[in-house]
């Protein structure tokens, strides 16, 4: 597939053919039918799109963040990598660079000071007075040098007896945790009459297999029902990881078991839930689904948790990616899992 996103050797599937005749009765891609119409790599790329059920509106997607919507900072990040692929040997560290500022834990206003600073858009004395405003250009604290952005942040003699003594406090509050609740690193069972679902993926990128796998469990830790699921797609780790949220959802209904609790190992994509923001990116028909499936009668919380308090449904995952096909257990699960349910209720 091209940077154009068109696939190089459209494939002769009539003139009236639609993308339905591609998925197969049970809502997947039918793989045998894309391996005869498409080149290897175009295929690599169709088994990334998630598919769903009908009925949703055609909207605009933002194909370059594919987890999210358009925004400035993605415009801007777009732009920036236009440039870097067309300039010299650097543009790898550079990229590394401001993959690193973005993606940083702290004050979405801080990232900006730090963006503003590397291009020198600092107010300074000095920046002020590039700009034909009435200032002398030398620092207003120490009065010995030049106020460039390097010497108001770093160089001044003065601000560096201030940062000396800001050190203790900002080492006092490295340990706090920002934006993000204290999540669990054990298992915990629900309350009394309540079901509590655990679910986890992994993927074969080699292969091209998904794994998934669902435990259902009482508040005393009996395992309800459980499955192993696997399907052929190149998904993004997010999404096969919303496509988890979703099965575990439905297999709950299916089972009769009314869900208050879902846990999955993966903090991104419960937040991606609970703020709204990322329904027009790549993942948005998923994301749609499954608010659908809460808002309906199916009032499961979603909660992130530490992998150590997910083993169950880790293990069942690798496991579905060895027997390749669907399996279910009614109130058992797999031998191999005794042990770790056990350990569950004994930590």
């Amino acid at each position: 597939m091209t940077s154009s996103f068109k696939v190089v050797f459209p494939a002769k599937l009539g003139d009236d053919a639609k993308v339905n005749i591609l998925i197969s009765p049970s809502g997947t891609l039918d793989v045998q039918l894309l391996q005869q119409h498409f080149l290897p790599e175009d295929m690599e790329a169709i088994l990334k799109i998630p598919t769903g059920p009908s009925g949703f509106a055609d909207t605009m997607l933002w194909h370059y963040k594919g987890y999210e919507r358009y925004s400035v900072k993605s415009g801007y990040w777009l732009r920036c990598k236009m440039v870097e692929e067309s300039g010299t040997s650097n543009a790898t560290s550079l990229t590394q660079w401001w993959n690193f500022l973005w993606k940083m834990n702290v004050p979405l206003k801080i990232i900006f000071f730090i963006w503003r600073a590397c291009f020198d858009w600092i107010p300074t004395t000095a920046n002020l007075a590039r700009q034909k405003v009435s200032v002398s250009g030398r620092c207003p604290v120490c009065n010995d040098a030049t106020d460039s952005t390097l010497h108001a942040l770093w160089n001044c003699k003065n601000l560096k007896a201030i940062r000396a003594e800001w050190r203790p406090i900002l080492g006092s509050n490295n340990n706090v945790v920002t934006g993000e609740k204290q999540r669990q690193r054990i298992w915990i069972p629900p309350s009394q009459g309540q079901y509590k679902t655990n679910c986890s993926t992994i993927i074969d990128r080699r292969k091209g297999w998904i794994g998934f796998g669902i435990i259902i469990r009482n508040m005393n830790g009996e395992v309800m029902a459980s499955s192993a699921h696997s399907i052929i797609a190149n998904f993004s780790f997010k999404v096969a990881q919303l496509l988890a949220i979703k099965k575990s959802i439905q297999f709950g209904l299916d089972c009769g078991l009314a869900l208050c609790l879902l846990e999955i190992s993966e903090f991104m994509v419960v937040n991606w839930l609970l703020d709204g923001n990322h329904k027009n990116s790549d993942s948005g028909m998923i994301l749609e689904e499954i608010v659908d499936m809460i808002n309906t009668g199916n009032r499961v919380a979603v909660i992130s948790i530490f992998r150590s308090a997910n083993m169950p449904a880790y293990v069942l995952a690798g496991e579905a990616l060895k027997i390749l096909e669907d399996v279910f257990w009614m109130e058992e699960c797999p031998c191999y899992l005794d042990d770790l349910l056990k350990a569950d209720m004994h930590v």
